[in-house]
């Protein structure tokens, strides 16, 4: 939640910001806020799902770029407007999502079963014997 306070806290300071340095430093530290957050909740998805983690991943990218269209165009209609409208809409997404995240309770979600040991991540069969590398540890061969 704190990364979503502080990029409330980014949008509110751009609805606000009146002169050029104020909005370059803004959005400086919102790129490095944003590649933090980013990294963080893709890590977040592939760890959701271990077995399928490339499919998670598209899955997460791929309703992003849904919601990404719809959004920017309200974005932009706001913007059109007035552009401390659209900051102003951005702060009150992210607080709505705050305290959404605070009235409901999470999913827990339960750890996979380990698997024993020598058994391949994406299946139940183990990996194959690694050949015999020392002539002795060649059994003789059965009468």
């Amino acid at each position: 939640m704190l990364g979503y306070a502080l990029y409330g806290l980014i949008k509110l300071g751009l609805a606000f910001a009146s002169q050029g340095w104020q909005v370059t430093a803004l959005l400086a530290f919102y790129g490095v806020f944003y590649a933090i957050e980013e990294a963080q909740r893709r890590a977040f998805v592939a760890d959701l799902e271990p077995e399928r983690r490339a499919t998670a991943v598209s899955a997460y990218n791929f309703a992003n770029g849904v919601l990404y269209l719809p959004a920017s165009l309200v974005a932009g209609a706001w913007w059109s407007v007035d552009p401390r409208w659209a900051f102003g809409l951005a702060v009150a997404l992210t607080v709505a999502t705050i305290a959404a995240f605070l009235v409901v309770k999470p999913l827990v979600v339960k750890p996979l079963p380990e698997k024993p040991s020598g058994v391949c991540a994406t299946s139940n069969r183990r990996p194959p014997a690694e050949p015999p590398t020392v002539a002795h540890d060649i059994d003789p061969p059965a009468p």
